[in-house]
Order: C-alpha cells, then sequence, then structure tokens
C-alpha cells in the first residue's frame, strides 16, 4: 500500500516550492515539490527564517494517559480549555520599545560600513498590525509582551529591493502548570525585505482554532505563504505576511561590507550558549537593576550552503536507498524530525510512500546525513543564501557536557558557523580540548570551493574553569583538523579581552572537519597585576581581526625553570621563575 508521509517539523512547515527565476537571488529560492509522485523522496536542510517563527502564539497542551494529545490555540491564559493545561508553550515576538522602561523589546538596529561609519535604523511599522494569534501578556509565563515582526529603514544600507529590514527576534517558551519556573529561549533574524503584493489570498494565521473550543490539531496551511507554494512557482519566497491585503516580505541579498548591530532588551538575563549564523561578532551584555539585560550584538552576515536530495525512488542512487531504508528508518533518539514516527514496517514501505524530510541543521544525524550523501548531490549545495541570525543553542546544558559548561547561570558564549550543518550543544571538552563538528558540501552551486567560517566567544571563567587555569594570562591555538586527521589551512585569531576570549577560523575547506582549541597559560608569577575576572554582565569587544595570536605570559629577565605536571592521562609543562602546578595537577 502507498503511503504519503510528510515528516515536516513545526517550524519548517515551509520550506517553499521552485526556484522563483534564473536571475533570482538564493534568499529568494524555493524548493520544487514533486506533487502527485507517491514515490518521491526528499530531504532539505535550510536554516534560514522559518514561517512559525514569524509569528506569536500560546497553546494549551495536555497529554493524557492513554496516549491522547490535545492542544488550544489561546488569546488568553483564562479562557476556555486554556486556564489549567498541563503545559503552555508560547512564542512572543518582541515589539519595538516604546520607551526607556520598556523590556523584553527591539531597541535598536543599526548597520555599521567598512569605512567604521554607523547609521541607526528608523522603526517604521510591524508586518502587521494585529495577528490572530497575538495573547495577552501574562507575567507568570515569563512574556512581557508579544506582537508581531517590525519594519525598519536603513538608507546607507541599501538592498536590491530597497533600503527595509524585517527584525524577528523573541522567546520560545514551554510552561508546566505544575511549576513555577519557565524554560524560555531566545532567537533573532535581521531579514533586509521588498513588498510583494500579489502573494497571498488571505493573511497568514498559520495555527488557528477549529472549532468553538479553541481546539487545534494541526497547522493551518495558510502558514506564510503556503497558500500559493504549490500553484504558482513564478513568485518568490514569502518570509513574512505583511499588511492585510495579502502581501508579503520577500527575504533580499544582504549588502556587501557591512556589519549590523542588533539590540534587545530582556526582563531576563540570558542562559546558556547562543548559536549564530554570523560572522566575527562582537557581543556586549549589561545587566540592569531588575535582574533583566540589554544585549548588543554586532556581526557580518554569512551564506549558508542548503542541501538537498530528491528524486523519484528508481532514480536515486544505492547510497540514498540504502540511507532511507536503514539510518532514516531505524534511527529513534536525536534524529530531528526524521525521528519517532517510523512504523516497524516502514522500510518495506520507503520504497512506494511520498516522503518529504525538513531536516534540523545541528546534531550527529544531520552532521553523518551529509557526509553519507554529497557523493549523490556532486557534493554541491543547491543555493547559499545570507543569513543573520543568533538563537539559544539547544543541548547546551545536557548531562554529557562538561560541569563548566553547564553548571551556573549566565551567558556561556556564542559559537557562530556558516556551515550547513554543525554539532548539537556547546564545543565537548576532551583530553584538554575543546572541539566542534561542521559539516557541508564541498562546493556552492556555481562550482567553487565552499570556504567556512567558524568563531567561538567563551567567557574568559569558563574558560579556566575547564582547564583549572589560574588568573594569569591565557593563550590558545585553534586547528581545523579533516576527518583523516590532517590539519587544514586556516586564518585563525584568537584574543582574549573584557572577561572573554574570541576564537576565530576561517576559509577552511568541508566536508566534515572537526575544529580544535587547545588552551595553554603561563604562572601567575609572570605577570605583574592580574586582574580579577570579569563578571558575565560586563561587555565584550575582541579587538580588531588582524591579530593572530591571544595576549601570553611577559617575559622577565629572571632565570626560568620547568617543571612537569600530570593529572590522569594529562600533562602540562610550566616554565616560570618559581614554576607550581594548577589546581588539581601534581608535579612529577
Amino acid at each position: 500500500m502507498k503511503k504519503f508521509i510528510s515528516l515536516i517539523a513545526i517550524g519548517l512547515i515551509l520550506i517553499s516550492s521552485g526556484a522563483f527565476a534564473a536571475s533570482s537571488p538564493d534568499e529568494q529560492w524555493r524548493y520544487q515539490r514533486a506533487d502527485n509522485l507517491t514515490d518521491h523522496k526528499s530531504i532539505v536542510i535550510n536554516d534560514g527564517l522559518m514561517p512559525l517563527e514569524t509569528y506569536s502564539y500560546l497553546w494549551a497542551e495536555n497529554h493524557e494517559a492513554n496516549g491522547n494529545f490535545s492542544r488550544y490555540v489561546c488569546t488568553s491564559t483564562s479562557e476556555k480549555n486554556c486556564d489549567k493545561p498541563q503545559q503552555y508553550r508560547y512564542q512572543a515576538i518582541f515589539p519595538f520599545c516604546s520607551d526607556a522602561a520598556d523590556s523584553d523589546c527591539v531597541e535598536g538596529l543599526s548597520a555599521i560600513s567598512s569605512s567604521g561609519k554607523s547609521e541607526d535604523a528608523i522603526f517604521q511599522e510591524y508586518s502587521l498590525a494585529k495577528q490572530p494569534n497575538n495573547f495577552k501578556d501574562d507575567p507568570t509565563l515569563g512574556v512581557m509582551h508579544n506582537s508581531n515582526p517590525s519594519i525598519w529603514n536603513l538608507p546607507s544600507a541599501a538592498h536590491n529591493g530597497g533600503t527595509k529590514y524585517a527584525v524577528v527576534a523573541g522567546v520560545t517558551g514551554v510552561k508546566l502548570t505544575s511549576d513555577p519556573s519557565v524554560d524560555q529561549s531566545i532567537f533573532a533574524y535581521v531579514v533586509p525585505v521588498s513588498i510583494f503584493n500579489k502573494a497571498l489570498q488571505e493573511i497568514a494565521y498559520c495555527r488557528q482554532a477549529t472549532n468553538a473550543d479553541n481546539l487545534s490539531v494541526s497547522a493551518n496551511t495558510r502558514c506564510t505563504g503556503a497558500e500559493f507554494v504549490y500553484q504558482n512557482s513564478q513568485v518568490p519566497r514569502c518570509a513574512i505576511a505583511y499588511g492585510n491585503e495579502g502581501a508579503c516580505l520577500v527575504p533580499e541579498k544582504f549588502p556587501t561590507d557591512y556589519r549590523f548591530n542588533l539590540k534587545l532588551r530582556l526582563s531576563k538575563n540570558p542562559i546558556g550558549w547562543f548559536h549564530g549564523r554570523i560572522t566575527s561578532p562582537e557581543i556586549a551584555l549589561t545587566t540592569t537593576k531588575t535582574g533583566g539585560a540589554t544585549l548588543s550584538v554586532s556581526a557580518n552576515p554569512v551564506q549558508v550552503p542548503v542541501f538537498v536530495s530528491a528524486g523519484l525512488w528508481k532514480d536515486v542512487g544505492d547510497k540514498t536507498r540504502n540511507w532511507w531504508t536503514n539510518e532514516f528508518v531505524n534511527c529513534r533518539e536525536n534524529c530531528g524530525p526524521a525521528g519517532g514516527t517510523h512504523a516497524d514496517d516502514l522500510r518495506v514501505e520507503v520504497p512506494t510512500s511520498f516522503i518529504e524530510l525538513n531536516q534540523y541543521p545541528y546534531g550527529d544525524f544531520s552532521l553523518n546525513l551529509i557526509k553519507t550523501l554529497a557523493s549523490e548531490v556532486g557534493d554541491k549545495a543547491v543555493v547559499a543564501p545570507t543569513i543573520w541570525s543568533f538563537k539559544t543553542l539547544q543541548g547546551s546544558n545536557s548531562a554529557a557536557a562538561n560541569q563548566c559548561i553547564s553548571s551556573g547561570s549566565g551567558l556561556k558564549g556564542i559559537v557562530t558557523t556558516n556551515s550547513t550543518t554543525y554539532s548539537q550543544g556547546a564545543p565537548t571538552f576532551n583530553s584538554g580540548e575543546l572541539s566542534y563538528k561542521v559539516a557541508s558540501l564541498h562546493m556552492l552551486a556555481d562550482g567553487s570551493a565552499f570556504k567556512g567560517t567558524y568563531d567561538l566567544i567563551l567567557r574568559s571563567d569558563v574558560a579556566r574553569c575547564l582547564y583549572n587555569f589560574t588568573k594569569a594570562p591565557i593563550s590558545a591555538t585553534i586547528e581545523v583538523v579533516s576527518e583523516s586527521g590532517v590539519n587544514q589551512v586556516a586564518t585563525t585569531t584568537v584574543n582574549e579581552k573584557d572577561g572573554w576570549l574570541y576564537l576565530s577560523a576561517k576559509n577552511f575547506t568541508f566536508s566534515s572537519p572537526t575544529v580544535k582549541v587547545k588552551l595553554t597559560q603561563g604562572s601567575e608569577n609572570s605577570i605583574t597585576s592580574p586582574s580579577p575576572t570579569p563578571t558575565p554582565s560586563q561587555s565584550a569587544t575582541p579587538s580588531p581581526a588582524s591579530s593572530t595570536q591571544a595576549t601570553s605570559s611577559k617575559a622577565t629577565a629572571e632565570k626560568k625553570t620547568t617543571i612537569t605536571c600530570y593529572k590522569g592521562k594529562t600533562i602540562k609543562k610550566i616554565t616560570a621563575v618559581n614554576p607550581k602546578c594548577p589546581i588539581g595537577y601534581k608535579k612529577k
């Protein structure tokens, strides 16, 4: 029996169909879905702005003992079926900050030219004056506001479609009614946009209540452009619903030689790790007297290649067939959209089923997917749109993480890369090295080699905790190692400043290298006046990118000696006037 199996994660409902035009920018690319082909298979990995991220919502959810699940669309926590659920799931898009005391809002957007000149954007309007999923603010959810994407004007940073930029920033959260705490994550996108007036027949309402009880079983198809996806392949990808007449905001390519700065005011200090689709970031985090924070991120956008594997079963290669009938069918944990939906007999049904898989860009399953199927797609990406975004990194506080990474509060660091897929969570720490895996196809659509970027901003006190370091300056080396263990030639920079450690590797090639960072340190005696480790609330601004090495120990005129220290299998050699082993190490 032939089946239609659509494995589409919430938030990945629309990948978009077809190519708008040969001359259209990569940002407007849409995958052309093959309708009415029951044995068609497709895998897409695309980390751009997704439909579910463009509107606010509040859902009341219940999981019953018999396995049934219910979800209600709510405009407040007091209406019918929304007052006492097992849990609330919500997303709150931040509005423009209306006054100096406002929080959970967008304070400002600016563009910085290559000459260093900065211009502030002017807030103009919201994409929609009101969206049906907007809900009443409720402090118990940890939400101060919810609104709609904001539109800004930046004349100095004009793009091909004009001078409009959309800011889509906010928080997602889960709140159990039996627990006063809230599990909350932050996300933010800056998108150059132009207005397309003939896209939708109706405003994109996305998930709606289906009856008088507010019950919602599945996502409504009218979700930011889905209305026209299969009807007309000659329109660009709609990024955000706009106005009340069925228009939308179309993504455009970022102008070259500009950095962008986004400032957010948060009612809570961010916790854990951020991941960013940006490069050469600079961050500033200032804690407010009320316990909130002002977060500023300046960075360049990056091109992120899109992976696509698609075709009829009879036309796909042997590796692709093996992947579908083995890795896809057998994966049960940490699989993203591919996991948790497969019947035991699905292996037999895969060849005759229509399957769409819109896969997450992170985790071992996605990393291995690209490594396995790279040759099947010519080791070439279909497009590489420019993206500027950051969000809370999943898995950063898992039990497997080192305690220095997983414990404590505050923002620990930011990991950014332009790789199609990347490790899930914070960098791993093993044998004295911080490691982070990435995987992408080797070439861009035009056949040129894709060059990778990787940036790690690590709080200095977290680094010292990992290595049992003192407050003496830290030196570091950063390597990009291929699967065969060969070091790649890459431009690397390392710097420590204002309580943050900045490490960067650029211009390395793919398919699946590992970025490795090793930190070292001289003795405290080798510096004259060590300063205390700054708190996480201080600003973090790197030195110029031309710096190629972190600050190292100052030389002294006195005679130095070297001792060997060990802890388990880890060995360190300490050279100083009066060398001492770091805390936790013993002298040989």
